[in-house]
């Protein structure tokens, strides 16, 4: 299993709020537009109002809890 972590700022969101979005995968080769189609799906936000992306962070199983 793939875990995608993406940190990104919608222009829907308040300023100084951010979007930490996790998405689990079978395949660890999802593009950043697939990624993005997902996060927005997530979060119920229509794509088309914009965003700036941060961060995408990709993990393979297993993850381990440091903290």
């Amino acid at each position: 299993m793939t875990h995608y972590y993406i940190t990104w700022q919608p222009d829907v969101a308040e300023a100084g709020d951010y979007f930490l979005t996790h998405i689990e995968s079978e395949r660890s080769d999802l593009s950043m537009g697939e990624l993005l189609d997902r996060a927005f799906e997530m979060e119920d936000i229509d794509r088309n109002g914009g965003f700036r992306l941060c961060s995408i962070l990709r993990c393979n199983a297993p993850a381990v809890v440091v903290h």
